[in-house]
């Protein structure tokens, strides 16, 4: 297990960082977790908790996953991290579970990554992840393997996932060898509960085994309460 604090690629990214936080005490990951559970029930957080870091969250989890998952990777790791972030939302500390070159990338980008401001000065943020063994091989939103593939482009108004904050494992799985280069588009509603529904294959390269675990994972998906809108999930896959 290891923990880092904000490096030389944090000052370069967000320009300020506190002398002290270098040379802070290292964070134990049980302790840091739970304090991660009781900041994130606290009354007085919730409503930034809920509606400006998990959201953020969610984006920089997207970019770190596509910068330091490889496309042909056979499944992501499973994932544990606790971020304490401050009162002007630079991470000033932060610990994994566990110490994988896919762990050490993945906190090198959360770690340089400016959210939202903190409501007090260490709010510990807490996330994991059970092991998934087809989402490095689905990216979604990478417009440059959607020209190489041949696949449309979602329109941003309709693109949700900034509003997913659960995804479950799919029922199924995309076998390794079950299908060559395609895409799917996935249209589905979010009626307010979270739950996405009328999940339908809106266009796609006729791959029935892609098609299909579209579907199954998008209902796997859980997002923010409250919203209500038509959305659109492309998935992709490339082989060399």
């Amino acid at each position: 297990m290891k923990t880092r604090s904000p490096g030389l690629l944090a000052v370069l990214t967000t320009l300020v960082v506190s002398a002290g936080a270098a040379h802070a005490a290292e964070l134990d990951y049980a302790t840091a977790m739970a304090q991660s559970k009781e900041d994130a029930l606290n009354p007085a957080y919730r409503d930034w908790y809920l509606n400006q870091m998990r959201p953020a969250f969610s984006a920089a989890v997207r970019e770190g996953l596509a910068a330091c998952v490889p496309m042909d990777a056979q499944g992501r790791p499973a994932m544990g991290m606790v971020l304490v972030v401050d009162d002007t939302g630079a991470v000033r500390q932060s610990v994994a579970r566990g110490d994988s070159t896919f762990d050490r990338c993945l906190q090198g980008k959360l770690v340089a990554h400016r959210f939202p401001a903190a409501p007090k000065a260490d709010f510990h943020f807490g996330f994991e992840a059970s092991a998934s063994p087809a989402m490095p091989r689905t990216r979604v939103q990478s417009d440059e393997v959607a020209t190489r593939v041949g696949a449309p482009k979602v329109p941003e108004a309709m693109d949700c996932a900034k509003w997913m904050v659960k995804q479950d494992r799919p029922t199924g799985e995309l076998g390794s060898n079950s299908i060559v280069t395609g895409w799917t588009v996935v249209g589905y509603e979010l009626q307010g509960d979270g739950r996405p529904k009328n999940l339908r294959t809106e266009s796609s390269s006729s791959q029935a085994a892609l098609d299909r675990f579209a579907l199954q994972m998008v209902a796997a998906q859980t997002y923010r309460e409250g919203i209500s809108q038509t959305c659109h999930l492309r998935m992709m896959v490339e082989r060399n």
